[in-house]
């Protein structure tokens, strides 16, 4: 995976609860505009239903889904390291709030002069914890699949 689509991850990160639920509900409820269930009676009364078994099977085979959730989990751990300082190195608070500025606001209010000013590192600083939260995430990607 490359820095690009990395960073991609984590900017739809903010979004990743909302995509998850909109691709279940594609699954559970699919659009079939030829489909018409008033034509030709109505239902078997005796037949077994085994909708809610075969819609468990939909969602938990779906590739896309599931990579979804694959993503959501991964930057979700990384991040949460950074807030629990669980990797002493480069994954803190610091890096936490570099992360956020960068991709998970919906607006940038800083640029990276102006976050190594407000954390008071340098710019070099920024750009090596950056990396090193992006590494992070691509480690625990590559762990999960």
């Amino acid at each position: 995976m490359s820095d690009k689509q990395t960073i991609e991850v984590v900017r739809k990160y903010p979004l990743m609860d909302k995509l998850i639920h909109d691709r279940e509900m594609e699954i559970m409820y699919p659009f079939n505009p030829d489909v018409d269930e008033n034509i030709g009676g109505g239902r078997a009364e005796n037949k077994k239903d085994e909708s809610q078994e075969k819609m468990a099977l939909k969602l938990a085979s779906d590739n896309y889904l599931n990579k979804l959730r694959r993503q959501e989990n991964a930057v979700c751990k990384v991040l949460h390291q950074c807030a629990v300082n669980a990797e002493p190195r480069r994954l803190d608070d610091t890096t936490y709030m570099i992360i956020d500025e960068l991709y998970l606001k919906e607006r940038r209010e800083l640029t990276i002069e102006g976050i190594a000013t407000r954390v008071n590192i340098s710019r070099a600083s920024v750009f090596r914890r950056r990396d090193a939260f992006l590494e992070a995430v691509k480690k625990e990607l590559k762990n999960s699949k």
